[in-house]
């Protein structure tokens, strides 16, 4: 139902620019926009073979940087660029003492957070949008679509935990590792999904603020991982997925430019 919307309002503004396209010249006003901004990923999957909680998801937020060329003409927008984002890792861990091998050498739980900063996504953004003028042409509500063309870092992210008690006796309790899936033709390059809604602050200069809510897609699962826990009387084991989809915000700074003609 989203990637409808998403392909709906890319043929609706499609039709408005062909439009503009019949004229005999049409003049855009081009902007340089950069933006900062952050999410939150919905897709993110833990599952445990067995019954225990003992690994969990952490909600974690991820980073996005992005550089764009804009082109405006009365309430249509044309927008591409370069997007770089961070795919973060999080989950947390609760262990009971007693769970552990010799655990009076432990006096307390094993609990405690993780938030990883490993898989970067490059991206490359073609939105079309629609705006309407709200307040003496100086703010504007805008609502935008399209697709993005990414391709994520290939690597390997381990991490592991492992406690040595009274008698240095080494002990592995937790090995989670997870690994970027880029196997296969179509895997490390893929499409996604965008729509954003947003208001736009128009200054004196002519230059722009944007605020912007961001949903963006992802069919094409992104990290593979696993985990162990080694526990006093059974070993609890599970996956991590996750294929990138997120919802966020974002700050953006447009340098406003000379017009452009289109004949």
């Amino acid at each position: 139902m989203n990637k409808t919307l998403v392909l709906l309002l890319l043929l609706i503004v499609l039709i408005r620019f062909n439009s503009y396209s019949q004229t005999d010249s049409t003049k855009f006003k081009k902007y340089v926009k950069i933006g900062l901004g952050a999410f939150i990923p919905y897709q993110t999957n833990i599952d445990n073979f067995k019954s225990g909680k003992i690994l969990e998801y952490y909600k974690t937020p991820g980073v996005n940087l992005s550089i764009q060329l804009e082109y405006q003409k009365d309430h249509l927008f044309f927008s591409s660029g370069i997007n770089y984002r961070i795919l973060p890792s999080g989950y947390k861990v609760l262990i009971r003492s007693q769970e552990l091998f010799n655990s009076t050498s432990l006096t307390s739980d094993i609990d405690f957070k993780v938030s990883e900063y490993f898989y970067g996504i490059y991206s490359i953004p073609i939105l079309l949008g629609y705006q309407t003028k709200i307040k003496n042409d100086k703010q504007k509500v805008w609502i935008n679509g399209g697709i993005e063309i990414n391709s994520i870092r290939s690597g390997i992210l381990t991490n592991r935990l492992s406690y040595v008690d009274v008698n240095n006796n080494v002990y592995e309790i937790i090995d989670f590792i997870s690994v970027s899936d880029t196997k296969g033709p179509n895997a490390r390059y893929f499409l996604t999904y965008h729509l954003g809604l947003g208001l736009t602050s128009v200054l004196k200069a002519g230059n722009q603020i944007k605020y912007g809510l961001r949903l963006n897609i992802s069919n094409q699962n992104l990290i593979d991982g696993s985990y162990q826990v080694n526990l006093k009387d059974r070993v609890e084991t599970g996956t991590y997925r996750d294929n990138g989809s997120f919802y966020g915000f974002e700050v953006s700074y447009s340098f406003k430019k000379n017009k452009v003609k289109v004949k």
